[in-house]
């Protein structure tokens, strides 16, 4: 496969992610996402693998806050080979227990071409940046 053609299907496969948990269906995630996929937690702190604790960390976001609006800026993605790696800065405006929330950050992602599709096999953000709206 091209490298034009795997970045346009990367960059397509993380609208559909975005779009599925801004839009409150998790769960519609999994087919892009690997059944050992890691995602590490801001700064490091913390990791879960597999795709039952990655929808689960969505489902918990979704069930806490409510989205009124997201963003992702200037979208990146180096393909080489079979990994690729796809980043974007994002904003935020979340409501959680009454209180509104701005975020900021970068969202990146590890890709593996396989079975002739680019699926998530690892995740984390940096430079998360939360304030009260």
């Amino acid at each position: 496969m091209e490298t034009a053609e795997s970045k346009q299907l990367i960059l397509e496969t993380l609208q559909l992610i975005n779009d599925a948990w801004t839009q409150n269906r998790p769960e519609d995630i999994q087919p892009f996402v690997d059944e050992d996929i890691v995602m590490v937690a801001p700064g490091f702190s913390g990791r879960a693998q597999g795709v039952k604790a990655f929808i689960a960390s969505y489902v918990d976001f979704c069930q806490n806050a409510h989205i009124h609006g997201f963003r992702s800026i200037n979208p990146e993605v180096d393909v080489l080979g079979n990994t690729a790696v796809a980043s974007y800065s994002f904003e935020i405006l979340y409501e959680r227990d009454g209180r509104r929330w701005y975020g900021t950050g970068r969202d990146l992602w590890v890709f593996e071409f396989e079975s002739n599709e680019w699926v998530a096999v690892w995740r984390t953000m940096i430079d998360l940046q939360e304030k009260p709206a």
